[in-house]
């Protein structure tokens, strides 16, 4: 595992004064202890190996943000981040932190409990994290060849398992659902110019994935949604008249755009009907 941690991150010493990480077993079935004392920034190796499978990461101290695939995902303290293992994982805290990570082979995605929340932070109790930390720590400490067992590895897999079983919600919002809240919350928000998609969907608590999902239906994405809002009121604001260029920016910062340019590309799109 330490080794395949270098593979993923080569530059991680770099970056993160400090760091020491530990691991144990091989990608698939293996843990890792990560501490870094003066935060760390780890950057994806382009030419590392990647298998299907799903990443967990457990934050015990600090925290700060995981990028995959676009999205930002904020994790702190007693927060699980399920990622699928196939992705390029860019890893930036700038607090102090210690962090747990499994690596799962691809037979954890026939659990729906993982495979549909890949991509999300959920937050967990301490009393349901700690068998898990417990389980880590004597893999780490204990006779490496532990880990080469398969019931290890089983009863693991089947702890991890059971750790986002009870975190994560009973009932998932089905797209309908996840639609209305996102749109109330668009209406609520989009005169605010720092609100985006991605805060959307944390704000909703959910993946920007699944708000992806919720917005096919209209063949437009939650981001090109909040503008298309944004631009129509803006429209309302200045109809038809003839307005200097400095009213114009004005206009459009009250309506929640960041840039002239934003809202002369949202006010074509709507008026084309896009």
């Amino acid at each position: 595992m330490y080794e395949y941690l270098h593979d993923q991150w080569p530059d991680a010493g770099t970056e993160a004064p400090g760091l020491r990480m530990e691991g144990a077993g091989a990608p698939g079935r293996a843990v890792a202890r990560i501490w870094a004392p003066k935060g760390c920034r780890l950057d994806p190796s382009p030419h590392a190996e990647r298998g299907p499978g799903a990443h967990l990461l457990l934050v015990v101290e600090g925290g700060g943000r995981v990028h995959q695939e676009g999205r930002v995902l904020e994790a702190r303290r007693n927060h699980v981040v399920i990622l699928d293992a196939e992705l390029e994982t860019r890893i930036d805290f700038p607090r102090p932190s210690v962090t747990y990570a499994w690596s799962l082979g691809g037979s954890v995605l026939g659990s729906r409990w993982i495979r549909e929340r890949l991509g999300e932070v959920l937050p967990v109790r301490e009393a349901i994290w700690s068998p898990a930390r417990g389980l880590t720590n004597g893999l780490l400490d204990g006779d490496p060849a532990l880990t080469d067992q398969p019931a290890i590895a089983r009863a693991g897999e089947a702890l991890l398992k059971a750790v986002v079983e009870s975190s994560a919600p009973w009932t998932r919002r089905g797209a309908d659902q996840v639609y209305g809240e996102a749109m109330a919350l668009i209406e609520d928000r989009y005169g605010d110019p720092a609100f985006s998609a991605g805060q959307l969907a944390r704000e909703l608590l959910v993946s920007e994935r699944t708000v992806a999902r919720a917005f096919s239906f209209l063949g437009r994405t939650a981001r090109e949604e909040l503008d298309r809002r944004r631009a129509g009121a803006l429209r309302l604001r200045t109809g038809l008249r003839l307005q200097a260029s400095s009213e114009f920016a004005r206009e459009a910062e009250e309506a929640g755009f960041t840039s002239v340019e934003a809202a002369e590309r949202a006010l074509r799109r709507l008026a084309d009907g896009r």
